[in-house]
């Protein structure tokens, strides 16, 4: 299919280029698969590749509260997207 670039910045390739073997929709979002070096294979969202991606930054301050980060894995478990759209959030006692 061709090459792309990863510009998401806090992907450990960011700005390599990699090898597209193919393209799969997960409901509205696009991936792309993609080739390793050492010929495994991974998806990556497309959004990755695009040009905003590279304008990602953190803050110095979280924008949105833990709470509504769990209600957001509260809600995507039944999607079953699997490890790749996985929302990996600390269990813990904010007392």
């Amino acid at each position: 299919m061709g090459e792309a670039t990863i510009r998401y910045v806090f992907h450990p390739r960011y700005g390599e280029s990699v090898v597209v073997v193919g393209r799969n929709r997960h409901g509205d979002e696009v991936a792309l698969t993609i080739r390793h070096p050492d010929g495994s294979l991974a998806q990556l969202p497309i959004w990755m590749m695009e040009e905003r991606a590279a304008a990602m930054t953190l803050t110095e301050r979280p924008r949105l509260r833990l709470a509504c980060l769990r209600e957001l894995r509260r809600r995507q478990r039944p999607l079953n997207f699997g490890r790749m759209w996985a929302l990996k959030i600390p269990h813990f006692n904010s007392t």
